[in-house]
């Protein structure tokens, strides 16, 4: 038996392909790509596992999960560089978020998916500054493979 409380992002289950544009660190048109795997972990949590092509960000996984009561998903994210993070997280209206607000450094991602539900094309921003002001940092498309 699947967690209810996770239904909402039955939509993310499965293989994707990452197309990460719009960075700093990259130098002007280029791209770089890579890999995302979501998947269910005992029926109670859901996985995603990312990793780019090249040097891009790291190899990371995350795990989501919901406390019943709360409308929203909390995302634990750790990479190879032993960075760990908690994310709030919503998908509602096809609109994906997720957001970070530490002392001084926050981000968000917003993502929308396609009605078929094949396509994710996202965002990130940073603020370094408790979101006074917001940065771009990169574009994200997810292709369903």
């Amino acid at each position: 038996m699947r967690n209810p409380a996770l239904g909402d992002l039955a939509v993310l289950i499965g293989d994707w392909r990452i197309d990460l544009t719009n960075a700093d660190f990259l130098d002007d048109g280029a791209a770089m790509s890579g890999t995302m795997s979501v998947e269910w972990l005992d029926s109670a949590f859901i996985v995603m596992r990312s990793s780019m092509d090249h040097d891009g960000p790291p190899k990371s996984v995350c795990v989501i999960g919901r406390n019943e009561a709360y409308s929203g998903y909390t995302l634990l994210y750790a990479d190879e560089r032993g960075v760990s993070r908690i994310y709030g997280m919503t998908l509602e209206d096809r609109i994906w978020i997720q957001h970070r607000e530490d002392p001084g450094f926050h981000q968000r991602f917003q993502g929308t998916v396609d009605p078929g539900g094949n396509r994710i094309v996202a965002t990130w921003a940073k603020s370094h500054d408790d979101a006074r002001t917001w940065e771009h940092d990169f574009d994200l498309t997810y292709t369903r493979l």
